[in-house]
C-alpha cells in the first residue's frame, strides 16, 4: 500500500481513498516544510490545503515512474514562492528564488534539476551501508514507521532510530559541498 507507483496508479483512477491515505503521509511534512521556510502557521496551512487540490488537479498527468513526494515538494516549493512574492520580500535570495521560478524555460530546468537530485539521492543512499541503506529506503521511500522497520527487520526500534539518524547525517555531509537552493530544499525534506 505504501509503494509509491500503486498509490500513483490508483490516483490517477481518481481513488479518494488513496487520496486520504497520501494526505495522511505527507501533509505534515508539507506542514512543517512550509513553516521553517514562511514562520506562519496560516500561510503554512494554506499551502498544504493548496499543494493537495493541486495533486488532486493534475492526478491523471502523473507519471508512475516519479517520486510521488518529488512530486507533492516541488509543489510546495512553488506554492512558498509564491507566498513570498506576495509578501513582497526584499531579501536578496528571495528575489533569486522568484526569478528563477517565474523565468520562461522554468519548467524545463526543474525537470533537469529533479532528475539530477534524484541521481545525486540515489548515489548517496548507494553509499551507504547495506543495512543502514536497507532501514533508509524503508523509512524514506515506503514511508514504514520505527516499529513497522523493527518488526519487519526484527531488531529494535532504537536500532532503526540510531540507523536513521546516522544516514541523515551521511546525507547532510554527502550534499554539503552542493549550495545551490535546489539541494538545501532537498536536504530539508529528506530530514523530516
Amino acid at each position: 500500500m505504501k509503494d509509491e507507483k500503486n498509490l500513483i496508479q490508483r490516483l490517477k483512477l481518481s481513488d479518494r481513498q488513496v487520496f486520504q491515505i497520501i494526505f495522511d503521509l505527507y501533509a505534515k511534512k508539507i506542514y512543517y516544510f512550509s513553516f521553517d521556510y514562511l514562520k506562519n502557521r496560516e500561510d503554512a496551512e494554506e499551502i498544504v490545503q493548496e499543494a493537495f487540490i493541486r495533486l488532486w488537479e493534475k492526478r491523471e498527468s502523473l507519471k508512475e515512474e516519479y517520486s510521488l513526494s518529488g512530486f507533492l515538494f516541488t509543489i510546495t516549493y512553488r506554492l512558498i514562492m509564491d507566498c513570498f512574492r506576495k509578501r513582497k520580500s526584499t531579501s536578496d535570495a528571495q528575489k533569486h528564488l522568484f526569478h528563477v521560478l517565474t523565468d520562461e524555460s522554468y519548467q524545463t530546468e526543474e525537470e533537469l534539476l529533479y532528475h539530477e537530485l534524484e541521481a545525486l539521492y540515489q548515489q548517496a543512499i548507494d553509499q551507504l551501508p547495506p543495512r543502514r541503506k536497507e532501514i533508509f529506503i524503508l523509512s524514506r521511500k515506503e514511508g514504514l514507521t520505527y516499529q513497522e522497520i523493527a518488526t519487519q527487520l526484527q531488531i529494535s526500534p532504537k536500532t532503526v532510530e540510531h540507523q536513521l539518524s546516522e544516514s541523515l547525517h551521511f546525507m547532510r555531509e554527502y550534499f554539503k559541498h552542493y549550495t545551490c537552493s535546489s539541494v538545501l530544499l532537498f536536504l530539508a525534506w529528506i530530514s523530516f
